[in-house]
């Protein structure tokens, strides 16, 4: 697995240094989540950066977190990069890591792994994997199958995650995205809901360390592009979790700005 990981960054990196990107964007953004139940708010601000190359992509994200419950505050920040690479026109791969300086703000650091298989037109099915390590030494592996079907201007894409830990309960976790593409222009409209048995974020509480949440999540998001250039982009959401002791949602919003050239 790591020899497969350091194979497809190493060909990355190959491409990336001896050719110039094709296409380059910048993306800002900030989300506020709010909690019930006297449980805070949480507030992202991001920059992100991506390249697109003959046969490669590169993303590279840096996020602030400044996390609020009661009288306490907890600040941190996160670096994340993911590689794509197009091996033939039948098969791709997706290869990331992310680091956070090690509070209860973010994950503590994660390695993933996705595999893409086109076996017919307009279908790609994808088979992933990810270890990731939180705040209080909970670390999580998780395996996903999934697929995307593209027709006409939608884009419809499903995924099963299941995961096991020696500090949580095993859980599953399922992810259904619907995106539209505007008739005219490259404006898009997108609906994700999620459902599933281990709410795998940063609230990590000491009374539940061994517990799982369930949860169910819905979020919308349009895109409008305003220019040549540039476009922005509103996400509304609202996720309900159900644990062990009580019931409480939070309720979301994030704002962004892309420039693309």
């Amino acid at each position: 697995m790591n020899k497969k990981i350091i194979l497809i960054i190493s060909s990355l990196l190959t491409q990336i240094t001896y050719s110039a990107p094709i296409s380059q964007f910048v993306t800002v953004d900030y989300e506020h989540r709010n909690y019930t139940h006297n449980r805070g708010n949480n507030n992202l601000s991001s920059i992100l950066y991506g390249a697109k190359y003959q046969q490669a992509s590169i993303v590279a994200k840096v996020t602030n977190g400044i996390r609020n419950v009661d009288n306490e505050r907890d600040t941190g920040t996160e670096g994340k990069i993911d590689f794509y690479y197009n091996w033939n026109k039948n098969f791709s791969t997706k290869t990331g890591f992310s680091l956070s300086d090690g509070n209860s703000t973010f994950l503590h650091n994660e390695l993933r792994q996705d595999f893409n298989f086109k076996p017919i037109k307009n279908l790609i099915l994808t088979l992933g994997g990810k270890h990731t390590e939180y705040a209080k030494d909970i670390k999580v592996d998780s395996v996903s199958t999934g697929l995307t079907y593209y027709y006409d201007r939608a884009i419809i894409s499903y995924k099963y995650s299941y995961f096991t830990s020696k500090e949580k309960k095993n859980s599953h976790g399922n992810i259904l995205s619907i995106k539209l593409k505007d008739g005219t222009g490259s404006g898009n409209t997108q609906l994700w809901l999620g459902l599933g048995t281990g709410a795998y974020s940063y609230e990590w509480d000491d009374d539940l360390s061994n517990r799982n949440t369930n949860f169910k999540s819905v979020t919308l998001r349009r895109e409008q592009p305003i220019s040549k250039h540039w476009s922005v982009g509103l996400a509304l959401g609202r996720n309900w979790y159900d644990s062990p002791i009580d019931q409480y949602t939070a309720i979301n919003a994030k704002i962004d700005a892309t420039y693309k050239w």
